[in-house]
């Protein structure tokens, strides 16, 4: 394969572009030894998986899997002592009266009386006032966004003067 080949095959490669077939020429490629300096970077990972690929396990290796496969697997009982099942009793009654204490006041608050509000002196008594409270409304809510675009902006411009650009 000629340089150009090559490169146009890795960039490929690194898109993840490239057919199966494509690979094995470049794991055939990068296993030569008059590979160019500025492509030695990338001979490590096409000739670690042509090496791994040769490797096999040792035949100890599959007999004891093959022994620890044909056994049974070990069932693991635990039983609570007596204390600790006691603790557990105690602990729920704990958060049981927790609960409820936490509870019961509220439902006395909830017999009280409790003042009402009269909704209706908030409410415009014409279209006049009522485009004026929409108007101050939508003008307060505008300031509010301008005044978080320009916050963002700042934070943005300091972020970039932290981030140097990669040459």
């Amino acid at each position: 394969m000629d340089y150009n080949e090559v490169k146009a095959l890795l960039d490929r490669y690194f898109a993840g572009e490239t057919t199966l077939a494509e690979e094995a020429r470049l794991r055939a490629y990068f296993q030569r030894p008059d590979v160019p300096p500025e492509w030695l970077p990338y001979r490590p990972l096409f000739v670690y998986l042509a090496t791994e690929r040769e490797q096999a396990p040792s035949a100890s290796f599959d007999a004891s899997m093959d022994d620890a496969l044909s056994q049974p697997p070990l069932r693991v009982v635990w039983r609570r002592p007596a204390l600790l099942q006691r603790l557990a009793v105690a602990a729920a009654l704990v958060a049981a009266l927790a609960v409820g204490y936490a509870v019961w006041p509220v439902a006395q608050v909830e017999d009280k009386a409790v003042a009402a509000i009269d909704w209706s002196e908030y409410e415009p008594k014409d279209e006049a006032e009522a485009m004026r409270q929409i108007q101050a409304a939508l003008s307060k809510t505008a300031t509010s966004l301008q005044h978080g675009m320009r916050t963002a902006s700042e934070q943005l411009d300091q972020v970039g003067k932290l981030v140097q650009p990669l040459e």
